[in-house]
């Protein structure tokens, strides 16, 4: 019979309330999800990839739509990255910045020729949006290293310890 490691059997205990608390179809998935998310759990990771040649569809072509696969790329990019959050305030900083080169270009303007009162009404309000897209990048940058800190992984998983003393 094969060793239990003590991680092993702590996500074992984890799953055990987890399925005396849910039922139905929601346990269900809940087991999948559990099993395959195991060795992000319990940091096991000493899997060995496998190759494999895949074969052509037996069954016809794909029920997959365009819609669901856009989604679930789109799932993927969200869910396990923070880029699209600092790309926001990258946008938010690079309108603000053309909104502040458009009120000087328009001041030298003014000053010069004369130009269209609304022209001002769009610089100002390309500002105004600009900063609003700054605010929600730090926003959304705070809240995704707060949710990392909620994940509680640890920043180190070591292999191996050499001449330690566990108490």
């Amino acid at each position: 019979m094969p060793r239990i490691s003590y991680r092993r059997k702590l996500f074992l205990k984890k799953l055990l309330r987890v399925l005396l608390i849910l039922t139905g179809t929601a346990a269900a998935v809940s087991i999948v999800l559990l099993i395959y998310l195991e060795p992000y759990v319990t940091y096991d990771r000493q899997g060995v990839p496998v190759e494999y040649v895949r074969h052509e569809r037996y069954a016809g072509s794909t029920k997959y739509t365009l819609k669901k696969m856009l989604k679930l790329a789109f799932d993927g990019i969200i869910g396990f990255s923070d880029r699209p959050l600092t790309l926001v305030g990258w946008l938010g900083g690079a309108v603000c910045a053309l909104s502040l080169a458009g009120f000087v270009a328009l001041i030298i303007c003014a000053a010069t020729v004369g130009c269209a009162p609304w022209l001002w009404a769009v610089c100002g309000l390309a500002l105004l949006n600009g900063a609003v897209l700054v605010a929600l990048g730090v926003q959304g940058a705070y809240m995704n290293r707060m949710y990392d800190e909620l994940k509680g992984r640890p920043l180190y998983i070591l292999a191996e310890s050499i001449n330690t003393q566990r108490e």
